[in-house]
C-alpha cells in the first residue's frame, strides 16, 4: 500500500521534476538569450502572452499526473500498456522544450509534438472508461493540439529564411584586415548584418555594399556603393540613401569591430537581392553624406578600401 502511494505521488510530480531539471541542465527554458530569438520569430496572433506559459503549464501537469493516479486506481487496468505510452509522452514533453528553446529547432520539435498528440490520443482512448482519468487528461491533449499549431506556424512563417555570408580579407591591399560578416534574413522582412572584422585601427569605419562581386583586382573592382535607386549617399537611418550605405562600424583598442545592423534596405531575394556583391570595408570614417567634401554625396568621405569580400549564400 505504502508503495503505491509512494508511485502516485511520483506520477504526480515527475512532469515538475522533469521540466526543473530540463530547464536548469538543457537551457530549455524563456532565459535571456532564447527570450531574444523566440522574440524575433513571426509567431501566431493567436499566441499567448509569455508570462500565461508556466502558469499554464502547472496546471496542466498536475492534472496529467493526476489522470495517471486516477486511471490507475481504477479497476481492470493495464498498468503496462499505460504506463508505457504515458512515460513515452513525457519525455518527449521534457525533450520538446530542450528542442526548440535549447537547440532552437523548430522544425524537429513539431515532429516530437505529433508523437505526444498520438501517444496523448492513446491514453484519452484507453481512459474512456474512467471518467476522472479522461477528464483530466483532455485540458492536456488539447493544450498540444494548440501547441502544435503555434509551432507549425512558427516553422511555416520562419523557417524559410535566406543566409548569406561574406569572408573579408585584405590580401590585394596588404592591410591585415579580415571577418566575416553574416546576412540574415529577420521576421519581419528586414535583413540582419552581423559577424565581425579585426586588425582596424581603433575608431570608426565605413562600411558598405558595392555593386559588383569582382575581385578580379582586389577591391577597386568591386565598383561603387549599391544604389539601384539612384540616391545620395547617407546613413544607415537616412530616408533616401544608396543600399549599400551601412553607415560606420567602430573598431575597439584591440582592432575588433562587432557589427550587429538590422536594415530594412538590403534584401537577399528579388530584384534588388545583394547576393553576389560585395561588402567593403574602409579605412576612414563615413561622414553620411553630411560632409562638405566633393565625394561626401558618393562615398561618404570613407577613404580607401582596406578589406572586401564577395556576399554568397550560407550554410544554414
Amino acid at each position: 500500500m505504502i508503495g503505491r502511494i509512494i508511485f502516485f505521488i511520483f506520477l504526480i510530480l515527475q512532469p515538475f521534476i522533469g521540466n526543473a531539471i530540463t530547464s536548469k541542465f538543457f537551457n530549455s527554458n524563456l532565459n535571456s538569450k532564447n527570450r531574444t530569438w523566440y522574440s524575433k520569430l513571426k509567431q501566431s496572433p493567436l499566441t499567448p502572452p509569455p508570462i500565461v506559459f508556466p502558469i499554464v503549464w502547472s496546471i496542466l501537469y498536475l492534472l496529467l499526473g493526476l489522470s495517471a493516479v486516477f486511471y490507475l486506481m481504477g479497476k481492470s487496468i493495464n498498468l503496462v500498456s499505460y504506463i508505457l505510452p504515458y512515460e513515452a509522452q513525457m519525455l518527449l514533453n521534457f525533450s520538446w522544450s530542450v528542442v526548440f528553446f535549447g537547440l532552437q529547432k523548430p522544425k524537429i520539435s513539431l515532429i516530437i509534438i505529433f508523437a505526444m498528440i498520438g501517444l496523448t490520443g492513446y491514453l484519452l482512448w484507453m481512459s474512456r472508461g474512467k471518467r476522472l482519468a479522461f477528464w483530466t487528461l483532455l485540458p492536456y491533449f488539447l493544450w498540444i493540439l494548440f501547441a502544435m499549431y503555434l509551432n507549425f506556424y512558427i516553422v511555416a512563417n520562419n523557417m524559410n529564411t535566406m543566409k548569406a555570408v561574406c569572408v573579408l580579407d585584405s590580401q590585394a591591399t596588404k592591410k591585415g584586415v579580415s571577418g566575416v560578416v553574416y546576412l540574415e534574413e529577420t521576421a519581419d522582412k528586414k535583413t540582419r548584418i552581423y559577424g565581425s572584422i579585426r586588425g582596424l585601427r581603433p575608431g570608426l569605419h565605413g562600411f558598405h555594399i558595392h555593386e559588383a562581386g569582382d575581385m578580379t583586382k582586389g577591391c577597386d573592382s568591386a565598383c561603387a556603393h549599391y544604389n539601384p535607386y539612384g540616391h545620395n549617399h547617407g546613413g544607415l537611418t537616412s530616408k533616401k540613401r544608396h543600399v549599400g550605405d551601412l553607415g560606420n562600424i567602430e573598431a575597439g583598442k584591440n582592432g575588433v569591430a562587432a557589427i550587429d545592423i538590422v536594415d530594412r534596405f538590403v534584401k537577399l531575394r528579388g530584384k534588388y537581392s545583394v547576393i553576389g556583391r560585395s561588402l567593403v570595408v574602409h579605412e576612414d570614417e563615413d561622414d553620411l553624406g553630411n560632409g562638405n567634401h566633393d565625394d561626401s554625396l558618393t562615398t561618404g568621405h570613407s577613404g580607401k578600401r582596406l578589406a572586401c569580400g564577395v556576399i554568397g549564400y550560407a550554410k544554414i
